[in-house]
């Protein structure tokens, strides 16, 4: 089934000017700067490190970037051309580097129990096959899923998406799979909406009703 979009995930609507922060980029690609001193090669090598940069945002879009020595001239002209007619709040970004949020295109975010115990028994030689003939994998993933409750399943999926989104990740493929049959896997799609709502990046569903024999 073809991925399902949460549309209704969260941006800076507001204009908003950030200062103080790290950007890099491929050598020679920055329209503004291709000054790079020998220290910042050497850290990272084929990227330009900008440090004295401010960019303003507005409606999730970045519309400008530039020097902070030409904001204060400029700034005027950038809203006007922009359409900007509200106040530009400035955020200050403590130094931290300003990144592009990440993609996890392949999760099963929402799902019960833990099978760490076979990571152990697969690094002792032990096969999948031997460990799902035991009563592990897929099914006994499957077995503790339907064993959870909504709001129980809601909980998890939502610490494990702010999980993701410490590590920078925005946008997020969410499949079921561990329901296998048509009430549990609708119920799993169903959390898994219900929990993107209140994620601010992208959250898409997608339908994996064969992750295992269905049963």
């Amino acid at each position: 089934m073809p991925a399902r979009e949460n549309k209704d995930h969260r941006t800076i609507s507001r204009p908003a000017l950030l200062r103080n922060f790290v950007l890099q980029i491929p050598f020679d690609s920055d329209p503004i700067t291709n000054s790079v001193d020998d220290h910042s090669r050497r850290l990272a090598p084929g990227v330009t490190t900008i440090t004295d940069s401010l960019m303003l945002l507005d409606q999730g879009r970045v519309i400008w970037r530039g020097p902070a020595t030409g904001w204060e001239t400029s700034k005027a002209l950038i809203a006007e051309q922009a359409g900007i007619t509200e106040p530009i709040a400035e955020r200050d970004c403590g130094g931290m580097l300003l990144t592009p949020g990440l993609v996890d295109c392949h999760t099963h975010m929402v799902f019960g129990g833990s099978r760490a115990n076979e990571f152990e028994r697969r690094l002792a030689g032990e096969s999948y096959a031997a460990i799902a003939a035991s009563g592990g994998g897929i099914r006994s993933t499957v077995a503790a899923t339907r064993a959870l409750s909504d709001a129980a399943m809601a909980k998890l999926t939502r610490q494990r998406l702010a999980h993701w989104l410490d590590q920078g990740v925005t946008t997020i493929e969410i499949k079921s799979g561990y329901g296998l049959s048509v009430a549990e896997e609708t119920r799993i799609l169903g959390i898994a909406r219900k929990c993107a709502a209140d994620f601010p990046g992208r959250v898409f569903t997608t339908l994996l009703g064969a992750h295992a024999i269905p049963v």
